[in-house]
Order: C-alpha cells, then structure tokens, then sequence
C-alpha cells in the first residue's frame, strides 16, 4: 500500500497531466522504477504492476474528474488535534488533500483493496469523517482551518471505485 502511495504521488507531482496520451506511460513507468526500488520480490513486483496496469485507465479517467474539482497540493500529511473535554489527542494522515478554487478542500484515501461502504462508515470506519473534522479544526499543519467540500475514497482493488464518507449524515461537527 505504501508504494502504490508513493505511485501516485510521484505520477500527480511529476508525470504529465492526467488527459495526455501518455499519462497512463508515465504511471506505470513511475511503478516499475518505485516496485524495482522498493520491493525486492520480484514476482510481487510483477503482481502490482499487472494491477496497476488494470486500474491505470480507470485511475487517470476518474483523476480527470478529481483536477477539475481541486487542485492536488498535500500528500500523506500529517495531523495531530486534542479534545478539549478529555486528555485525549487524535492523529492521522491524510494520504491526499486538494485544495479547490473556493479555498475548500477535498480530502481522499487511497485503499489497494475494497473501500468501506457508507453504512460501514457511518457505523464504525470513522477514518475520513475523522479527518474531515480534523481539516474543519485546523489539525493539519500549513492549511489551517479549512471547510471539507468532499472525503473519498479511491479504491483501487480488482473492481476500482469511488466511495464518498457520508459527510451529508454525518457532519464534521457532529462527528466530533
């Protein structure tokens, strides 16, 4: 999971934007350099280029759509926040925050595998609602307070899909 982090990152930071030709090129040439670097079994080597090499389509189609909304500024950054009625301080990493021409943000996850549904969410997988409350506070460094427009996840398993945290039921202020 860490390398397909690393993956999309680096295609996000240095590769061309997501609607050129040979975007999906430059993703999976990008893979084959961080698999080589950081995965020293060559068969899971293979493995993960072969599913990168499934979703890259699916992965660069829906990245059109994500770029039109916010542009993509932070990466698998940190943030930290304590609770005022109890010592209790919450942290997490965001894998992704774009920042959208409003000043709003939108927050995603990337999952290798099947991301939690909406009920899942809504009863026990807090992750993104979390850190939507976190972002609406001010948790994570260099951004300040800033409102959550979107929280989703990017699934990235055998069926690729997005799932958004139900932000509409259950609201930053209402989760924390």
């Amino acid at each position: 999971g860490t390398i397909v982090h690393t993956i999309l990152e680096r295609m996000l930071k240095e590769g061309p934007p997501p609607a050129d030709p040979e975007a999906k090129a430059a993703l999976l040439d990008i893979a084959r350099q961080e698999l080589e670097q950081d995965c020293p079994w060559p068969a899971t080597r293979r493995f993960w280029l072969a599913r990168l090499a499934r979703v890259a389509d699916w992965f660069l189609m829906t990245e059109i759509d994500r770029q039109a909304r916010a542009v993509p500024r932070h990466f698998e950054v940190s943030g930290r926040i304590s609770l005022d009625t109890v010592e209790f301080e919450l942290s997490g990493k965001a894998d992704r925050i774009d920042i959208a021409p409003t000043g709003g943000a939108l927050l995603y996850d990337y999952k290798t595998g099947s991301p939690p549904g909406a009920k899942e969410q809504t009863h026990f997988d807090k992750q993104l609602l979390l850190e939507a409350a976190m972002l609406e506070r001010g948790a994570f460094p260099d951004l300040g307070p800033v409102k959550p427009l979107d929280a989703v996840f990017i699934g990235l398993g055998a069926e690729p899909k997005l799932v958004s945290a139900p932000l509409a039921d259950q609201p930053p202020e209402e989760v924390w």
